[in-house]
């Protein structure tokens, strides 16, 4: 028989799988389309009956096609709808007291994305006693251009409303809403990040997880922002206004928006990542470094893998040391490592809860230039090494020890806010995850003191 669960708005009907119960594409705000569009997320309407919870949820806008953060043959899955603000989740069968929460923010560089990828699906994290939420959010020109008569941030108010969601109902699906985990990846990291500052998201969630994220482009400023909606509205011949931008196809954003990046990319002006949140000093009032104290109390597990997007320099300059030096300095080190220990660092000085500090170090046995590349981690902390096309970005017979290892500490951060090493301080403490594992320092890293 399927698992059925009766949540406020109404009852949803999932599927059994190896002894894990899975609820898909369940929506926790109204479509933001039509009288909803580039609005705040507005209240999901109660549905009589009982909802299927069998596939995944529509997804937000993207252009079709596009492999995830520039890696090889990674693309992601695609639901066609207006129903994006969906989520899915993982629990055990026969659970019988209240068990932690882990909710996944996925990556994308807040320009695509899915929660269909099945590099994230839940199941061996609920295995180890979690309930496991995973979103799907705004992006893009939906959630992040600057508009005149529309609220900044409508991404992370999305994020706000799911972590909401989770509050108020996650109790019926065996989780204890008083010892939940926000985690993300990549731009989900950084949506982690922004999250830490934000007055909307304070007691909704307990610790954090950020990985390859806290980087100085993280957010922008709204200057930064406007001036990219102006080039966008330009491009498309419309007012910065809500109105105007509401009467707009959600495609033309998406083909008006790359028609921009690639002009300032070709005038030697990247706009990375594409879109971000906004310090618009109410729902976002500042940058991870600059609100350090605001999240202070909400103990932390951050890292990075240890050549990030060095890969593109290695691939590109396989006999040029000094090039892919610099290709590791500025991708790896410039936008990752170095941010994160600024970051550990800064929140040690104010005497932060606790922040434990890992790297991936494991290098991939696919090609010589991927190393430890970017979102190369996910697989092994989700304990997803059979999940399509990771064996194309991982090489062979990935190691299922390093796989239990990171996730079994990931999973022990989660219930009890103890990965298993200790944390950053004096004696600058980082867990190398590799085969074998080992503790270090920032010096074996290769980082300043």
């Amino acid at each position: 028989m399927n698992p059925i669960i009766t949540t406020s708005k109404g009852a949803v009907e999932g599927r059994n799988v190896d002894g894990i119960d899975r609820f898909l594409g369940i929506p926790y705000a109204a479509p933001p389309f039509g009288a909803h569009r580039f609005l705040a997320p507005a209240p999901v309407a109660p549905w009589e009956g009982v909802r299927q919870g069998d596939a995944f949820g529509p997804t937000a806008p993207q252009r079709v096609g596009v492999a995830s953060g520039g890696l090889p043959t990674v693309i992601e899955p695609t639901v066609a709808g207006d129903d994006i603000l969906n989520l899915n989740v993982w629990t055990p069968a026969g659970r019988e007291v209240p068990l932690p929460v882990l909710v996944w923010i996925h990556g994308g560089g807040f320009f695509e994305g899915s929660s269909a990828n099945p590099w994230y699906d839940g199941a061996a994290f609920a295995r180890q006693g979690l309930v496991v939420v995973s979103i799907n959010y705004r992006f893009g020109a939906e959630g992040f251009l600057e508009l005149e008569g529309a609220p900044s941030n409508r991404g992370l108010l999305d994020w706000v409303a799911a972590l909401t969601w989770v509050h108020d109902e996650i109790a019926a699906f065996g989780g204890d809403p008083s010892r939940v985990t926000v985690m993300g990846q990549s731009a989900g990291g950084m949506a982690v990040s922004a999250l830490l500052a934000a007055p909307a998201a304070r007691g909704l969630f307990l610790r954090a997880i950020l990985a390859s994220a806290v980087s100085d482009v993280s957010i922008w400023s709204t200057v930064a922002a406007r001036k990219v909606a102006d080039a966008v509205v330009a491009e498309l011949g419309i007012p910065r206004t809500r109105d105007a931008a509401a009467a707009i196809d959600p495609a033309a954003f998406l083909e008006a928006h790359a028609v921009v990046l690639a002009a300032a990319q070709a005038q030697g002006e990247p706009i990375m990542p594409p879109w971000a949140p906004v310090v618009d000093g109410e729902n976002l009032p500042g940058s991870v470094f600059d609100t350090i104290e605001a999240g202070a109390d909400i103990p932390v597990l951050v890292g990075s893998t240890s050549n990030e997007f060095a890969w593109m320099a290695y691939r590109d300059n396989p006999d040029d040391t000094a090039k892919r030096d610099e290709g590791q300095r500025l991708f790896a080190d410039g936008f990752f490592r170095v941010p994160i220990q600024r970051f550990a660092e800064a929140r040690v000085a104010v005497g932060a809860a606790p922040t434990f500090r890992y790297e991936f170090a494991w290098q991939s046995q696919a090609a010589p230039y991927i190393r430890a590349g970017h979102s190369l981690d996910i697989p092994f902390f989700f304990h997803n090494l059979d999940a399509p096309y990771f064996a194309d970005y991982a090489g062979p017979n990935p190691p299922v020890a390093l796989a239990d290892e990171m996730q079994g500490a990931f999973a022990a951060f989660v219930r009890d806010g103890d990965p298993g090493w200790a944390p950053y301080g004096e004696g600058r403490a980082v867990r190398l995850f590799d085969d074998p594992s080992w503790v270090g320092t920032d010096a074996d890293l290769g980082l300043p003191a």
